[in-house]
């Protein structure tokens, strides 16, 4: 997209993207996720800030990503940990799915659980969860 726009930069001074960049994100994410497709963020080109590349990953990962594209092999162990459903999230999200079938036993759609009010949402992005658990063989 710079390309074709003639952009000459994408991000400002502290490494966030510029607000047309920052859009077209948002929008790819939406459209993704509409049409049923995997969410895969764009390439972090600076090879020499792998911290600053785990910042992102996490960044795009709480947004709903599900992926990032790698442009080294060095980027490739942050961005699959990152992405990858940690053994207590998924854990987490086992017992949350329990909770909803016993509470809608009881007629109930939200509730609370470990200290925190859920509903639907939560519930489907723990299914998700163990969807994603389960196709990547960690369950």
């Amino acid at each position: 997209m710079a390309a074709a726009l003639g952009a000459t930069l994408n991000r400002d001074a502290h490494g966030d993207y510029l607000s047309l960049f920052a859009a077209s994100r948002d929008a790819a994410l939406l459209s993704a996720n509409i049409n049923d497709v995997q969410p895969i963020d764009s390439v972090f080109v600076n090879l020499n800030e792998p911290q600053a590349l785990r910042k992102e990953c996490e960044l795009a990962n709480g947004m709903g990503f599900t992926g990032k594209l790698s442009i080294h092999p060095e980027q490739i162990p942050i961005v699959n940990e990152v992405f990858s459903p940690n053994a207590d999230a998924v854990a987490t999200a086992h017992r949350l799915v329990e909770a909803f079938a016993e509470a809608r036993k009881e007629g109930r759609n939200a509730f609370r659980f470990e200290g925190q009010m859920v509903d639907a949402p939560h519930l489907t992005r723990a299914k998700k969860l163990i969807k994603k658990a389960e196709q990547l063989g960690e369950l």
